[in-house]
């Protein structure tokens, strides 16, 4: 059997998931599970949300705020020097945030509900994440311009894939450094 470890906010080296089954069902209740996650047993349930947290740590991770907390940690949370988006408000070193787990639980479920990975694989057979946000950065003379999106190209991709990863980044935005887009001059 899979081993799946819970973070518990002490930056653990072996940990693989944010929240485990227990909170997920509770979490998704509210949020309005699926009723292929509610069907799923225990052991598919916990590949979903690791499979979420992996997601989650590579799509959103570098954009993260503040650092890890532990040099030799798992996963991109716990954190430290973490300031709430629009307050003074310090967050606790030794918890993942409720977005975080938010966020986890709503992608675990679009896993169960549509039976496919979170990530794609590319012509050269290197794994990407599907729909997740992408950037470009552009240099005309001494001018240099980001840009972000969703999607497999710049301006996204379908609506529901889109729509889904949208919900997902909208519950971690507070948690990342994005929106502005640095403008860079020579």
């Amino acid at each position: 059997m899979p081993n799946f470890v819970k973070e518990t906010g002490e930056g653990l080296s072996d940990s693989n998931q944010y929240i485990d089954v227990t909170e997920a069902n509770a979490l998704l209740e509210v949020m309005n599970a699926s009723d292929e996650w509610s069907l799923a047993d225990d052991t598919a349930k916990n590949q979903y949300i690791v499979n979420a947290t992996s997601y989650i740590d590579q799509v959103y991770g570098p954009f993260f705020r503040g650092f890890i907390k532990v040099c030799d940690q798992a996963l991109q949370w716990p954190r430290i020097d973490v300031y709430c988006k629009g307050s003074n408000c310090l967050t606790a070193s030794d918890i993942v945030p409720l977005n975080v787990k938010k966020a986890t639980a709503l992608l675990a479920d679009r896993s169960a509900r549509t039976g496919a990975s979170l990530y794609n694989t590319n012509a050269n057979n290197e794994v990407t994440a599907n729909d997740g946000l992408k950037s470009v950065k552009s240099k005309v003379g001494s001018l240099e311009e980001a840009k972000e999106w969703f999607g497999s190209s710049e301006g996204g991709s379908s609506q529901s894939a889109l729509k889904q990863n949208v919900d997902a980044y909208n519950i971690l935005k507070p948690c990342m450094n994005v929106g502005a887009v640095p403008l860079v001059r020579g």
